[in-house]
């Protein structure tokens, strides 16, 4: 293929990877619009500009030619592959990405506007010069060498991960809202400055860092729990608004205006050089029944402010801890000791003794009493464990409830209710069909709950949303029939931050005959549970879990239509069973915070009355059917939920959680309708009326479609 003269538009459109080898020069310009990579291998001149819509512009294939000259809108990815140094004086911007990959070195000298993530291969190298900048607002993903040095002002950048080089020179290099961690190198004496929220953990060896490390806002980590060997060569000062933790080592001097938490979890954070605590700030010290966190300092430690203690939950003794160590001496005290407990834990007599030795700063649990020596720590937000099982318990009713409805109006051809939320389940005769014909049969739904608290147990709300689906058909005198279902709910507690999702899956069957006047219908079903919960620390990390759960329901109910002038009054009463088992669990992410969670087991048994009001309109060929329903529904069994949490030193607490209702009362409404001689629709709205710590709302679609 030869040259390009281009004087209009050279668009490329391949979902495949296309190398173009030929020159394009002239006027004109050049899109990528194509799913797949372009790669470009000569030296073009083109002088239009380049626009990236979609896919990959890719510059050289590892040689040392492939180059364009002008601005690039770019969309997509622009990257760049050469083994030879190359300068691209050209502006970037767009939503898109940058990367280079070639062995060689890459220069920007223009501020680049782009938006999207820059990458930095192994062993490629990315210089920014005089006023250039990558995108500050996509992260950086630095495996390479990204090499500032030569910037008349620093550069700044949203994240830094990777594994790669930053090679600073003097300069500043800003690090916003940072996330997630690098294990690379910071070389240089410029100055390191994070700012905004997030965790940004260095996990590398930065012993050749020389300058300084101004956290002014967000947590920065030298080294996580499994990595202690991480280092920071520089002075830190930590701001009001920053914390500095980390279980690795600061070789310069750390001055700390707002928080210094050793380890973050528990574990040593050493500082080479002074340490110096101003008196607005704090030292957070993590406390477990057998360690604490510890400030290692071989300079001198110079105290004020405010001490932080946090008690891990477990069984504490009698004991001494060291919390700071200074080989140079130990100068001042802290002015104020605050202690995190559960609301309500009784340390009966024994307290915390702070001593100030020559060297060390040290933590004692005393008693005045000796057979009151023990000290137990209750974990705190536990309640999310019960939480989870009861929604899923409820979650088990509504779908039992809305089978039961569907196997009565199969043979009965009235109009029975639609049962509460636990379940809200919405009906009507037109979207349920009463022809005997076989039928599938599918159902979509959207509730929000709200459960009170109760017992000084938090409640919890949920977002859920769902649908089941089924196959019927008569067998002789009985109505038969299959269903499956899938629902996922969004869970959070209303005075924790504490969350959780449950994933769910179920299968049933259920069966109806008339007796008489009287519709018997039936229905056994089988769920299993994907759960999840998560319990955020401040400054620990967030304690999370992952288990399953299995779900086994039973009911049965009586019905019976009685005309009432134009209308159709069907009461009904019944029973319905439900049984959760979820399996027990250990959480992580928050070191002493995590918990080993037993088993959960929940039985409800509930009896149920329910009565609904039908009237049909429309003709023969459109029928509607408009739906009135309220219904009431009780406890029987425990309502209580409690269940049982170890610590880390294999305490065993009772962790209770709100109750599970004792009473539902429904209202609802639906409109059903004919839209062929076989497929029916309807819509309905229920409310679970808040009368005993519970209220719901919950819109339900329909759809029946009879062979």
């Amino acid at each position: 293929m030869g040259d390009v003269l281009n004087n209009g538009m050279l668009s490329f459109n391949r979902r495949d990877n296309v190398t173009f080898a030929s020159r394009i020069s002239g006027a004109g310009g050049l899109t990528q619009i194509g799913p797949g990579t372009l790669t470009l291998v000569s030296n073009s001149t083109y002088t239009g500009g380049t626009t990236i819509a979609a896919g990959t512009l890719q510059l050289g294939d590892g040689g040392t030619t492939g180059s364009i000259v002008g601005d690039v809108l770019n969309n997509g990815m622009l990257s760049f592959n050469r083994r030879d140094n190359v300068t691209f004086a050209s502006r970037i911007s767009g939503a898109g990405g940058l990367t280079q990959i070639g062995p060689g070195t890459l220069t920007l000298t223009n501020a680049n506007p782009y938006t999207g993530v820059t990458t930095i291969g192994s062993g490629s190298t990315l210089a920014l010069t005089g006023a250039a900048s990558v995108a500050q607002s996509g992260g950086l993903i630095n495996n390479g060498t990204f090499d500032i040095s030569g910037t008349a002002g620093g550069a700044t950048i949203t994240n830094l991960n990777g594994t790669g080089k930053v090679q600073m020179g003097s300069q500043s290099l800003s690090v916003v809202n940072a996330g997630g961690s690098f294990s690379g190198t910071l070389l240089g004496n410029g100055a390191l400055t994070l700012r905004g929220g997030g965790l940004w953990i260095l996990n590398g060896d930065n012993s050749d860092f020389t300058g300084t490390t101004d956290v002014v806002g967000g947590e920065l980590e030298v080294g996580d729990i499994n990595t202690p060997s991480a280092k920071l060569g520089s002075h830190v000062q930590v701001g009001p608004n920053g914390t500095l933790r980390g279980h690795g080592t600061v070789l310069g001097n750390v001055a700390n205006g707002g928080t210094v938490a050793p380890g973050g979890s528990i574990g040593t954070l050493s500082v080479s050089g002074n340490y110096t605590q101003a008196s607005t700030s704090t030292l957070a010290i993590e406390m477990s029944p057998t360690a604490a966190s510890l400030l290692n300092v071989a300079g001198s430690a110079t105290l004020n402010g405010t001490l932080a203690i946090t008690y891990d939950p477990g069984t504490y003794t009698a004991k001494r801890y060291t919390i700071v160590t200074a080989m140079r001496g130990v100068i001042g005290q802290f002015s104020s000791v605050t202690q995190t407990l559960l609301a309500g834990a009784n340390l009966n007599n024994m307290s915390a003794v702070i001593g100030y030795e020559a060297n060390d700063v040290t933590l004692t649990l005393d008693t005045a009493i000796a057979s009151l020596g023990t000290v137990i720590v209750a974990p705190r937000n536990t309640s999310i464990f019960t939480a989870s099982g009861s929604m899923s318990v409820m979650s088990a009713h509504a779908a039992t409830s809305g089978l039961l409805e569907r196997a009565a109006r199969r043979t009965g051809g009235g109009y029975p209710s639609a049962s509460e939320f636990s379940g809200v389940s919405a009906g009507d005769a037109a979207a349920d069909g009463s022809s005997g014909s076989p039928a599938l049969w599918a159902t979509a739904s959207g509730v929000h709950i709200k459960v009170g608290a109760t017992n000084a147990q938090p409640g919890f709300q949920a977002n859920q949303y769902g649908f089941l689906a089924g196959y019927e058909n008569n067998r002789g005198d009985y109505t038969v029939g299959v269903a499956s279902g899938y629902t996922h709910s969004d869970l959070s507690e209303l005075s924790t931050a504490n969350s959780g999702t449950t994933d769910n899956l179920r299968l049933a069957m259920y069966a109806s005959r008339d007796v008489g006047a009287i519709n018997i219908a039936g229905t056994i079903g089988y769920g299993i549970d994907f759960l999840s919960q998560k319990r955020p620390f401040e400054g620990v990390g967030t304690a999370q879990g992952d288990h399953i759960g299995q779900e086994f329901t039973a009911a049965a109910q009586a019905s019976v239509s009685i005309g009432v002038g134009r209308f159709v009054l069907t009461p009904r009463a019944g029973l319905r069973y439900a049984y959760f088992h979820a399996n027990g669990f250990s959480e992580s992410g928050a070191q002493g915070q995590n918990l080993r969670v037993g088993t959960d087991n929940v039985r409800s048994l509930q009896p149920f009355v329910g009565v609904t009001l039908d009237k049909s309109f429309g003709d023969a060929i459109r029928p509607v059917n408009v739906q009135l329903r309220v219904g009431y529904a009780r406890e029987v069994l425990d309502a209580g939920r409690a269940i049982n949490v170890t610590s880390q030193d294999s305490t065993l607490f009772v962790a209770p959680g709100t109750d599970l209702p004792h009473g539902y009362l429904n209202a609802g409404v639906s409109v059903g309708m004919s839209l062929s001689k076989r497929l029916d629709i309807s819509l309905a709205y229920d409310t679970l009326i808040n009368t005993n710590h519970v209220s719901a709302q919950a819109g339900t679609f329909k759809m029946n479609y009879r062979f």
